[in-house]
């Protein structure tokens, strides 16, 4: 079968004709790409070698840095050795080109007003700030001429169109997490594309990191072999289907 492809496909998501030139940057929302693959594929690809997926995704470009915006866990000491060792791993495999800039974890407390049961609640501040000052930084420094972002949060619009403004031969792009889209970036964006399960699986960590001093290996609960085959969860088939009491209460919480 032929098919012409001298037109492009029309539609929103891809700039067909965008010329990409050659340094780039990418700045990584790390809870809200974590979110969106644990949505997606529950602890699946989590091992993530985030310098390989930009590679795959944009090959034409010389990734010069990764900027990974995340806050250290609070009061869950599994969660936050997971999250070390992630970071660790980055760290060792790509010396100098791993950027990790860290915000903060803020207590609150909740109340559940369908039975009154009260827990603690964690907000993560300041990541969205801090991925708006650098990117904002780096663009009218001059620092690369295109910017990728991996993230949905919408609170990036202002920063982006700064950037359009003030550097408008700066290229910007979108990186959306599964399951994750903002209608705001997408707009201002000459090109979003949305993670794909494939380009997850093709861009993981080996399974163990080492340097001169230690290594660094994927945590248990991360392992793909336990979740590779299953397909999606059948919930109601574990009994999810008859609550506990509280239950709706961990939902909030949720788990790492």
């Amino acid at each position: 079968m032929w098919i012409d492809t001298s037109t492009p496909p029309r539609g929103p998501l891809i700039d067909w004709d965008c010329e990409l030139p050659s340094k780039a940057i990418a700045y990584v929302d790390g809870f809200n790409l974590y979110n969106g693959i644990h949505d997606a594929f529950q602890h699946r690809y989590l091992w993530l070698d985030l310098v390989k997926l930009l590679e795959n995704l944009r090959p034409a470009n010389d990734l010069v840095t990764v900027k990974y915006f995340t806050s250290t866990l609070l009061d869950e000491p599994d969660a936050q050795g997971r999250q070390a060792e992630y970071i660790g791993a980055l760290e060792a495999k790509y010396p100098g080109r791993i950027e990790v800039v860290m915000g903060r974890y803020q207590r609150k407390k909740m109340v559940c007003k369908v039975c009154g049961v009260q827990w603690t609640s964690y907000e993560e501040k300041e990541t969205d700030v801090n991925i708006a000052v650098e990117i904002v930084s780096d663009a009218l420094a001059g620092k690369a001429q295109s910017l990728y972002v991996i993230s949905a949060d919408s609170d990036l619009t202002p920063a982006i169109k700064l950037i359009q403004r003030h550097q408008p031969t700066v290229f910007a792009m979108a990186f959306f997490p599964p399951r994750r889209k903002s209608d705001e970036l997408l707009k201002l964006m000459p090109s979003s594309i949305v993670i794909g399960r494939q380009k997850l699986r093709d861009a993981q960590l080996p399974e163990i990191v080492t340097t001169d001093s230690r290594a660094f290996a994927r945590p248990a609960k991360w392992r793909p072999a336990l979740f590779e085959d299953a397909g999606p969860i059948d919930l109601a088939s574990l009994g999810a289907s008859i609550p506990k009491p509280g239950a709706h209460v961990r939902d909030h919480q949720g788990s790492r």
